[in-house]
């Protein structure tokens, strides 16, 4: 019983804690956020709460999410930087008229250790994704050619083949 009334005492004095630093920490150290659906805006940066496209390997097909109105290229990299933090990193290149040029530096991970279904998911969701921004119809992709993946210039025509 005893110790029963020390974890109630514990739980109850974390409680108090945690109420006393939300209610006075500094306000100049939060981060306002804005929401619009799945969008997150924040001071630093823009990130997607779920992808906008993923690949379905079992039915071998592309499911849409939720698009968000105000869908940038730099928010679907900051996306997918973010899902792929330490293993694979979009660099952009430049964008000309309906195509953004992006580079991977170290492509290791994408042509050697996804396997083919890895790679082909990761290069048809980037696609479809980046394609969702209405001045986007090509993404060519630069990095070294590796067992599962190559570079080049990629539309949404090319993964539905496969799909």
């Amino acid at each position: 019983m005893r110790v029963l009334f020390n974890l109630f005492n514990l739980g109850i004095g974390l409680l108090i804690a945690s109420l006393n630093y939300s209610c006075f920490q500094d306000p100049s150290t939060t981060k306002e956020v804005v929401t619009d659906s799945l969008l997150q805006t924040t001071n630093d940066v823009d990130s997607l709460e779920v992808p906008l496209w993923e690949y379905d390997a079992n039915n071998d097909s592309m499911i849409k999410n939720h698009i968000p109105s105000q869908l940038t290229t730099e928010i679907v990299l900051n996306d997918f930087n973010n899902r792929y933090e330490g293993t694979i990193h979009l660099d952009l290149l430049r964008i000309g008229q309906d195509t953004i040029f992006l580079t991977i530096k170290d492509a290791n991970y994408l042509t050697h250790h996804m396997g083919t279904t890895g790679a082909f998911a990761f290069m048809a969701e980037l696609v479809y994704s980046l394609t969702e921004v209405s001045s986007i119809e090509v993404v060519n992709l630069e990095f070294e050619e590796g067992d599962h993946a190559s570079p080049g210039a990629y539309r949404r025509a090319d993964f539905d083949n496969y799909l």
